[in-house]
């Protein structure tokens, strides 16, 4: 029998590619620097063979990557900072590139202040006038000694004020003046290291009824358009409400009808607001209101107030700040006894613009922003 043999020669596409090989995984602790074991052959295509060029480059990792030489197929890398890390190196024979991935994990050398943990606790949604229940955890490693945590809620965004009930607590609570969504952000600061985590609380609007105002532990707080009754009294005309100057809460604030008779006394009897309020908690109240000033003059666009059917104090804008909104109080104070009662607001002069209303035993309070939510109604 004969023997046959076929001699075949492969074709450029069907010989090898160049391999590459970038080593094994490692894991050093700083400041080691990482060895780097790589491997590339290639197949001496194109014809005639090209010089193989070879690169190292960092493919992720949180800090900074200096290698000894980056062309080097064995070489070394040095690292900024702790993490993991994923070092690519790549062989191009200008006809084909080829690459190959390792891992580096890199420890922080001994002794290393590492950032606090944060978790702000999980989102959640409330109903007015309810507060939020803050949840949160925060973990250190004590360093720098000595250790010194320090650790702040704070609101970042959201329309209204929100009121802590320690804001440097990592439990705590927190109120909110107006219905909106509110990012709240609890921040960690060991001295040297400072890290935050956020969550979100969704703030729906009361879902009581139309009913009197209801006092809860010494507050009232009163969003003015939700008046009971709106008379004319001698007056040609109701208090109206309106949306012009921004910032204002709930759905607008109530301005003054328009008179030709000049300056109103109580007795003059002008239009009138009515809001029916129940106290449970009886004693000394002071009476606070988020009015907008436009006049000049200074002392025009005032109002009167009063309580079942009694005047307690006049309300004029005599030195206060123009053009936005600004509380005042005027020391105005009253006695209320627990029951039923009517809280009055009598134009004295046109154009006076009143947002919300507080009614409130803390004769103390340093009146800012949209002040409290607004109270529960029957």
């Amino acid at each position: 029998a004969k023997e046959v043999y076929i001699l075949y020669r492969r074709t450029k596409d069907e010989m090898p590619a160049t391999a590459v090989i970038a080593g094994p995984d490692d894991t050093i602790t700083l400041p080691a620097t990482a060895s780097l074991d790589g491997t590339v052959t290639d197949d001496g295509l194109p014809d005639p063979p090209q010089a193989v060029t070879t690169t190292w480059t960092k493919l992720s990792g949180t800090g900074t990557v200096i290698f000894g030489n980056a062309n080097a197929v064995d070489t070394s890398a040095t690292f900024s900072t702790y993490g993991t890390y994923i070092l690519r190196l790549t062989a191009d024979d200008t006809d084909d590139t080829t690459y190959d991935d390792v891992t580096i994990t890199v420890n922080a050398a001994p002794g290393t202040n590492f950032p606090p943990e944060v978790l702000a606790g999980s989102d959640q949604a409330i109903t007015l006038p309810a507060g939020a229940t803050l949840d949160a955890t925060v973990t250190d490693d004590d360093l720098p000694a000595p250790p010194n945590l320090v650790t702040t809620w704070s609101k970042f965004s959201g329309s209204g004020t929100v009121t802590f009930g320690n804001s440097a607590a990592v439990d705590t609570t927190a109120t909110f003046s107006v219905a909106d969504v509110y990012v709240l952000r609890l921040t960690a600061d060991d001295g040297e290291l400072t890290v935050y985590d956020d969550v979100s609380i969704t703030v729906n609007a009361a879902s009581s009824g139309t009913g009197a105002f209801i006092e809860d532990a010494g507050w009232l707080v009163i969003e003015a358009e939700n008046f009971h009754d709106n008379d004319t009294g001698n007056s040609s005309g109701w208090w109206t409400e309106e949306s012009t100057y921004t910032t204002f809460s709930g759905t607008g604030y109530v301005v003054a009808p328009s008179n030709t008779e000049g300056n109103e006394t109580w007795a003059d009897g002008g239009a009138e607001l009515d809001y029916d309020i129940t106290i449970t908690t009886p004693g000394t109240y002071r009476v606070y209101m988020r009015r907008y000033h436009l006049n000049p003059g200074g002392g025009n666009n005032s109002c009167v107030i009063g309580l079942d059917g009694s005047e307690i104090v006049e309300f004029d804008n005599s030195g206060l700040p123009q053009n936005q909104w600004v509380w005042t109080t005027h020391n105005a104070q009253v006695a209320l006894s627990a029951g039923s009662h009517t809280f009055h607001i009598r134009r004295k002069e046109s154009g006076y613009r009143i947002d919300r209303i507080v009614i409130t035993t803390d004769t103390s309070w340093a009146a800012s922003g949209l002040g409290p939510p607004e109270s529960a109604r029957e």
